[in-house]
């Protein structure tokens, strides 16, 4: 993302928000009505800002399973 900036109304300064780099993936596996999913976000662990003072989570791994309950139709 690009480098921007933030107007702080309690400060009534201009906070510089630096730009920032971050890699997520998906690995999925679907079988029937079934899909098993491991999902990585911020793979290389940056510390880095969307906005001031919230800092964006560090490395997070998810794992699941969805499961699809409506039958599908077959293309007529």
């Amino acid at each position: 993302a690009s480098s921007s900036s933030w107007f702080d109304f309690s400060s009534s300064k201009i906070l510089d928000i630096p730009s920032y780099f971050y890699l997520d993936a998906v690995l999925a596996y679907q079988w029937k009505q079934l899909e098993l999913f491991i999902k990585a976000t911020n793979i290389f662990d940056r510390y880095f800002y969307t906005e001031p003072i919230f800092p964006c989570k560090g490395r997070t791994l998810e794992l699941g399973i969805r499961v699809n309950l409506l039958r599908e139709r077959p293309a007529e």
